[in-house]
């Protein structure tokens, strides 16, 4: 606590910045020579006693004062020049300050419970006012007296409706509105000759901006986000004007007289969607970047050839632009985006733009050609994705400075020139180019970190890649027509392989030195015999070799020892999985149709596995350690013909999913009614099937699928199964005990053997039931 400071009358300055824990300054107001008070960050300060005797108080400091409610005496401070109370979250209200005349700086930003600053309007010496984020604040007086003002922000005054006397204030020249939602209309501001900034973005409810012709000396305006907005003044004499920004402005048809801003040098009017022309722009030689992405009903640029300054160039989204003008003078453009104008045919003078880093044409795809652009040696991106009917790009060869080429979906496309020359090229893209058969010289591409050639059908072979030693992801998914990928051996960098669905890929090179290797995705590789070195691939985390059909073996793969997923799938001549039980960070086992398998190892090390999938596995005749699977949650084994026991499964509390359906040689499941986890229970065409253990403990069971068990005698505990929902006992011919349901509350689907009495299931209610 703060003692009593009322006998310090000629104390002149009094700062208690960061006094967190002050909850009052008893004494204050006996301070008849203070001149400054620094209260920054004073937390806790609830209430200052009565300030209106500090009669030469100059500045009053309160901010982040967050408990503040209220300031009594302020309207008595009459020497007061600074008033800084931005973030007093709690201050409701002001007394009356009209008597402040000498006030020269007001920070209320961030007062975001403040009603009403009664007096504002006679603040005559005021020169900066801040009312930032003053959400509660609907309305202000009448600032037309207010002559010397030169900063205005309001930004995201939410609640405003109006600015009266705004118009008057001819000394202003920064005015933000920014944000302020509810404003509908300003005063004329042609009077307002001074004003160099005017932001009023995202003034949704704002429909015109009267005066806005006048503003001779504005250097910026942002008026984007202004939804309602749907026309502007005449903007010819705003001579000085260098940024005008005025995205999503979605309902402006017309901006009369952009052509005559000699000063600008940003305009943006990206989301114009109602935007149909724009004038003539050939005299904006100042222009350095013109956006205009997403103006749907935009046809043409008159006079773009002329915009000689311009850097940057974006025009993606015009769906409705079919013609750019020759853009070869335009040579100090660095960025050139035409993503998505789909009706554009041809770029005259493309082959010019010298100083070109990044072009953007993905998504045009009735563009058939593009000029030579060997002289575009400065350029780092190319895209042009989906630009279907494109049939070849001339002088690609020499853009020795390109880091990405992005191609994919150029399916017109037959051929690309020697590429040996790219070695900046980082990034290769050629995804979907069904008439592509060769890539010349990708094999010298030696910066290359990613290469994609999926779905190119017609693709026969790749050069040799050893010498592409950074290479770090390798995606040839669906080359169909592929036979090998000849040095794949010798990317010792490489982390990502994907060759899925290379049908005629017969091998792969001996891929031991991969050491680096995370991914390796070889599905539907029909033709694929073997995976030499597979085995030393220590930092293999996924391997998926699904519907590999031709696949006899795999090499041990024990030193695996970080492999999360491993997906066999569909290997119908594999025999044995060699290693599979040291595999101790395994988490999904995928086996499904692996038809030869005949055994697994011990897999009582998984502790971490989560899935296991031997659907079909029809040879399996056990999975020994099974029962050791603590962190299981699903397991599928349906349709193992073979099996005729598991282990004692009462371990796998975490399990969800049990499905051993169609094991018809299995007899019996250990451990079942201690699985509390288990949601559903598929054991469906279970023939020999004797019996289950009692159930009553599986609390959670959704799911019972006991159809086809035709040994089974009995399901003790069925009855306590109270979140059962879809139970199919239907075949179970040895079933004579009528089981009572009439907990059952939630099942919704049954299907009975003929044998059972429905008697006692007239206790049950429940949507289908059928014999």
């Amino acid at each position: 606590m703060l003692p009593s400071l009322q006998m310090l009358t000629k104390l002149r300055t009094l700062v208690i910045k960061g006094c967190n824990s002050l909850e009052a300054v008893p004494g204050l107001g006996s301070l008849v020579a203070l001149e400054e008070l620094d209260a920054n960050g004073c937390y806790s300060l609830r209430e200052l006693p009565d300030v209106s005797n500090l009669t030469k108080l100059r500045t009053l400091i309160l901010r982040s004062c967050n408990s503040l409610t209220v300031v009594l005496g302020l309207g008595g401070l009459v020497a007061l020049e600074s008033l800084n109370a931005q973030g007093c979250a709690s201050l409701r209200e002001l007394p009356d300050v009209s008597n402040l005349t000498k006030l020269r700086t007001l920070n209320l930003r961030d007062c975001k419970s403040l009603t009403a600053v009664p007096g504002l309007g006679s603040l005559v010496a005021l020169e900066s006012l801040w009312l930032w984020r003053c959400e509660s604040l609907r309305e202000l007086p009448n600032l037309r007296n207010l002559t010397k003002l030169w900063k205005l922000y309001l930004g995201s005054c939410k609640s405003l409706t109006t600015v009266p006397g705004l118009g008057s204030l001819v000394a202003l020249k920064t005015l933000d509105a920014e944000g302020c939602e509810s404003l509908r209309e300003l005063p004329d501001v042609s009077s307002l000759t001074k004003l160099r900034i005017l932001y009023i973005g995202g003034c949704k409810s704002l429909t015109a901006v009267p005066g806005l012709g006048s503003l001779v000396a504005l250097a910026s305006l942002e008026a984007d986000g202004c939804e309602s907005l749907r026309e502007v003044p005449d903007v010819s004499n705003l001579t000085n004007l260098q940024k005008l920004y005025l995205q999503d402005c979605k309902s402006l048809t017309a901006v009369p007289g952009l052509g005559s801003l000699v000063a600008l040098e940003e305009l943006d009017a990206a989301g114009c969607q109602s935007l149909r022309e724009l004038p003539d722009v050939s005299n904006l030689t100042n222009l350095q970047t013109l956006g205009l992405k997403d103006c749907k009903l935009l046809t043409e640029v008159p006079g773009l050839r002329s915009l000689v300054a311009l850097n940057v160039l974006v025009l993606r989204g015009c769906e409705s632009l079919r013609k750019v003008s020759d853009v070869s003078n335009l040579t100090s453009l660095r960025t050139l985006n035409l993503w998505g104008c789909k009706w554009l045919t041809a770029v005259p003078g493309l082959g010019s733009l010298v100083a070109l880093e990044v072009l953007y044409a993905e998504g045009c795809v009735n563009l058939r050609e593009v000029p030579d652009v060997r002289n575009l040696t400065n350029l780092q991106i190319l895209n042009l994705q989906d630009c279907k009917s494109l049939t070849a790009v001339p002088g690609l060869g020499s853009l020795v400075a390109l880091k990405e080429i992005w191609l994919r979906g150029c399916e017109s496309l037959r051929e690309v020139p020697d590429v040996r020359n790219l070695t900046n090229l980082q990034k290769l893209n050629i995804d979907g180019c069904k008439s592509l058969v060769a890539v010349p010289g990708l094999g010298s591409l030696v910066a290359l970190e990613e290469i994609w050639l999926r779905r190119c059908k017609s693709l026969c072979e790749v050069p040799d890649v050893r010498n592409l030693t950074k290479l770090r992801r390798l995606n040839i998914d669906g080359c169909k027509s592929l036979v090998a990928v000849p040095g794949l051996g010798s990317l010792v960098a490489l982390k990502e392989i994907w060759l899925t669905g290379c049908e005629s890929l017969r091998e792969v090179p001996d891929v031991r030195n991969l050491t680096n290797l995370q991914i390796l995705n070889l599905q539907d590789c029909k033709s694929l015999t073997a995976v030499p070195g597979l085995g030393s691939l220590v930092a293999l985390e996924k391997m998926w070799l699904k519907g590999c059909e031709s696949l006899r073996e795999v090499p041990d793969v024990s030193n695996l020892s970080i492999l999360q997923k491993l997906s066999l799938r569909g290997c119908k001549l594999l025999t044995a999985v060699p290693g599979l039980g040291s595999l101790v960070a395994l988490e999904e086992i995928w086996l499904k149709g692996c038809e030869s398998l005949c055994e697994v190892p011990d897999v009582s090390n998984l502790t971490k596995l989560k899935i296991l999938d031997l659907d079909g596995c029809k040879s399996l005749r056990a999975v020994p350690g099974l029962g050791s699977l603590v962190a299981l949650e699903k397991m599928w084994l349906t349709g193992c013909e073979r099996l005729r026991e598991v282990p004692d499964v009462r371990n796998l509390t975490k399990l969800q999913i049990l499905s051993l359906g169609g094991c018809k040689s299995l007899t019996a499941v250990p451990g079942l009614g201690s699985l509390v986890a288990l949601e559903e229970i598929w054991l469906t065409g279970c023939e020999r099937l004797r019996e289950v253990p009692d159930v009553r403990n599986l609390t959670k069971l959704q799911i019972l699928s006991l159809g086809g068990c035709k040994s089974l005698t009995a399901v003790p505990g069925l009855g306590s199964l109270v979140a059962l929902e879809k139970m199919w006992l239907k075949g179970c011919e040895s079933l004579r005990e009528e089981p009572d349901v009439r907990n059952l509350t939630k099942l919704r689907m049954c299907e009975l053997p003929d044998v059972i009495n429905l008697t006692k299931l007239r206790m049950c209610s429940f949507g289908y039931a059928s014999r």
